[in-house]
């Protein structure tokens, strides 16, 4: 014969003071990285605009997540946690007909799936050449960016940049990562 599962039955009392319960509201509580603020001290954030939140961490993961939450009408509480990991940047597989060697620089706030396109052909450090950019494999981007006589481009927002070695650039050449 098995042993008997034991049980417990609780009471909980006001002791008559007339305490009602507490009602809790759940907010979801955010720790990760970002690309400012300060690290260990919980802010909360309110409502759909994201401006203050953009403001106090920046940008990174924990900053999109929140935004998104925001997005949908909610709340949200964010942790920046120290960033033990630098992000760093993948070579650049280049591929079309075009000589300019593209490398890419800085330290980058996120993970992205980046694809670089060129719209309109020219030659490095002359006016003329349009690219587009997209962080996320293809699926949104830049819309059209004017190179001007530029020979780097700073995405914003990202910690990375563009940089492109004297040489041509031809219409749909396309700079990905590894």
């Amino acid at each position: 014969m098995a042993a008997p599962v034991p049980n417990v039955a609780l009471t909980v009392a006001d002791g008559a003071l007339g305490i009602s319960e507490l009602s809790v509201e759940e907010i979801p509580v955010i720790v990760g990285t970002s690309s400012i603020g300060t690290v260990n001290v919980p802010i909360q954030f309110t409502g759909p605009s994201s401006k203050s939140l953009v403001d106090t961490f920046g940008y990174g993961p924990m900053v999109e997540l929140a935004a998104y939450i925001l997005a949908q009408g909610g709340k949200v509480v964010c942790n920046k946690t120290a960033n033990t990991v630098v992000g760093t940047n993948s070579a650049v597989v280049f591929a079309g007909t075009g000589t300019s060697v593209i490398t890419v620089t800085g330290t980058p706030f996120d993970t992205y799936d980046g694809i670089m396109t060129v719209l309109k052909a020219g030659t490095i450090g002359t006016t003329g050449i349009q690219i587009k950019v997209s962080l996320d494999g293809g699926e949104s981007d830049t819309g059209t960016i004017n190179l001007g006589t530029a020979t780097t481009y700073a995405i914003p927002n990202t910690g990375i940049t563009l940089n492109f070695a004297a040489g041509t650039l031809v219409l749909a050449d396309k700079a990905t990562r590894t």
